[in-house]
């Protein structure tokens, strides 16, 4: 999908770091749907790494779709069951993400889907060039490979400029959030020992504060991956 070699490399930190960071979260895990989460979460750095290099291109397409598009079903269903819930629950509460990064998440898993998809499709014309000619194409050129209908391309710029865009501000977000832990800790530790307990606010002033500009800023890299791989298909 991509052939520029530096790129590739940009594109596997941005999923690495991605996943070392989800990989954290998992280990923290308190419930099983965020154990859920998170392992989609891996489950899709994972993909998108071995995606950005032509060796894995013939990866079970079929098997991808599938699990992508009931992981599409899972966030959109999640995100149902947090609006319902979110009239009964206190504001702020840790772990609990609002209905918008649900929707989010189920958009992400639905442009794994599209570009599982694409790479089907251009797996079906390569099959046929191949017939038709008798020779191989190890790796087709971007410009062969972006070649379609006017609306696949159309559909795969749209959903790269959402994550170029959700990248920016999942950026701005972690920026803040460390300006505003660096300004004022010991409020962290006040807000957190509310919710959980005194008992456990010294181990979370120092975990809590750290941990949410890192999963924003993961989130960050996982968007701007995303845009990249999809800018490819545009």
């Amino acid at each position: 999908m991509i052939t520029d070699l530096a790129l590739r490399w940009i594109t596997t930190g941005l999923f690495g770091f991605g996943a070392a960071n989800v990989i954290s979260r998992l280990v923290r895990a308190g419930s099983w749907i965020s154990r859920v989460d998170h392992t989609v979460h891996l489950a899709m750095c994972t993909a998108m790494i071995l995606m950005a290099w032509p060796r894995n291109h013939h990866m079970p397409l079929g098997f991808q779709g599938a699990f992508f598009s009931v992981a599409t079903v899972w966030f959109g269903a999640i995100a149902v069951r947090r609006a319902r819930a979110s009239r009964h629950e206190p504001v702020g509460v840790p772990g609990h993400e609002p209905m918008t990064i649900r929707l989010y998440y189920a958009l992400m898993m639905a442009a794994m889907v599209w570009m599982v998809a694409v790479m089907a499709h251009w797996s079906l014309r390569q099959g046929h060039r191949m017939r038709m000619s008798g020779q191989a194409m190890i790796e087709a050129p971007r410009a062969e490979m972006s070649m379609g209908p006017i609306w696949t391309t159309s559909v795969s710029a749209v959903l790269t400029a959402i994550f170029a865009t959700a990248a920016a501000m999942w950026l701005y977000r972690s920026f803040a959030q460390w300006k505003h832990w660096a300004k004022d800790p010991a409020r962290y530790a006040v807000q957190i020992g509310n919710t959980v307990g005194a008992a456990q606010a010294v181990v979370t002033d120092r975990v809590v504060p750290m941990a949410e500009p890192a999963s924003l800023l993961c989130n960050a890299a996982m968007a701007a991956g995303m845009a990249i791989m999809l800018e490819t298909m545009s």
